[in-house]
Formats: structure tokens, C-alpha cells, sequence
């Protein structure tokens, strides 16, 4: 990736919708293979993309910025090589102020510092909307988001079996006011 290209966080819009589903097809059956039954993929891909649909105005992409957008994530050194010259690489969701119902990273995006930049500007919105707390919901065998979450300060409230017959761990951080 050149130097020049600079990432931001910014709402979703309309138009990153059928991106962000054509993300989804093409990274969940890689992320939660084992996880999820194969059989269940449709099911849970509509799931989002319905979600998505409705819900996009609660939704954060990471995204290629235009010349002159103030916020530059590829300006802060742990943050280069975010993104792919397409654009939307990422998202975060949302629900209700406080839970983060979806943080996800298309495949080039990983390892390079994205999916923190998203969950810090999650951490930071859920805040300012005076919450001293946000939660989250992972599945147990999905290991490396664990161990993300985990190394980010998250710790885990409860655990219980999903509706795909996964073990979900729900999970919260103090926020700092």
C-alpha cells in the first residue's frame, strides 16, 4: 500500500451496504468455520445483511479517506497499511449506545492495527454518550478475537450456548468517563 493513503473512521452509508454483506460472504465461512455449522451460513449471512440494511445508521466503516479528511489513521505509525484501494475494509456496529453487536475486518485488514483503531473509536463513542460501560458477545472458539478483546482490557461476564450451538462468551470493559 503507498505511504499516501490515508484511513478513516466515518458512518456508514447506504451505498457501503452490499460492500460490506459481499465482506461478510466472503470472510465468515473463513473466520467461523468449526464455529458456526455450514449449514447455518445462509442463515446467519441474512441475518447481518438484514441487520445492516436497517440498522446502517448505526454503523462505522473504516474507509480509503479523500484528500483533506482531517482524521488519518495511516498518519499514526501502528496504523499503516490499514485498508485496500477499494475503500471499506471494516466496520463496527453499535446497538442501543453501549454493545458493540458486530467489530469486523475484511481479511487484508487484519494484523495491521484496524480492528484496535475500530474498537477504540467504538470504546470512545459508547463513553461519550455517558455509559460507563459497553459489552460484547464473542464466540468462545473464535480464539484470536479473545485474545484481542482480551488484550484490550475486555473480561468476560458470563458464558452460554448460543443459538448455533456455540459457546459465547459475553463480555464488558469499564470505560473510562
Amino acid at each position: 500500500m503507498p505511504e499516501q493513503e490515508h484511513y478513516v473512521i466515518r458512518p456508514a452509508l447506504p451505498r457501503d451496504i452490499p460492500v460490506l454483506i459481499a465482506m461478510f460472504n466472503r470472510t465468515m465461512p473463513l473466520v467461523y468455520k468449526g464455529i458456526v455449522p455450514d449449514e447455518l451460513f445462509p442463515e446467519r449471512l441474512g441475518i447481518i445483511a438484514t441487520t445492516l440494511w436497517r440498522e446502517w445508521t448505526f454503523v462505522s466503516v473504516l474507509h480509503r479517506a479523500t484528500p483533506g479528511e482531517a482524521l488519518s489513521l495511516a498518519e499514526i505509525p501502528e496504523h499503516r497499511g490499514c485498508g485496500d484501494p477499494d475503500g471499506v475494509g471494516g466496520l463496527v456496529h453499535i446497538v442501543n449506545d453501549s454493545h458493540i453487536g458486530l467489530l469486523w475486518l475484511d481479511d487484508a485488514f487484519r494484523g495491521h492495527g484496524c480492528g484496535a483503531s475500530l474498537l477504540d473509536f467504538a470504546e470512545r463513542h459508547i463513553a461519550g454518550t455517558g455509559h460507563e460501560e459497553a459489552t460484547l458477545e464473542v464466540y468462545a472458539e473464535n480464539t484470536e478475537a479473545v485474545k484481542f478483546y482480551k488484550h484490550k482490557g475486555w473480561k468476560v461476564s458470563r458464558r452460554y450456548v448460543g443459538e448455533v450451538g456455540a459457546l459465547v462468551l459475553a463480555m464488558h470493559k469499564e470505560l473510562a468517563g
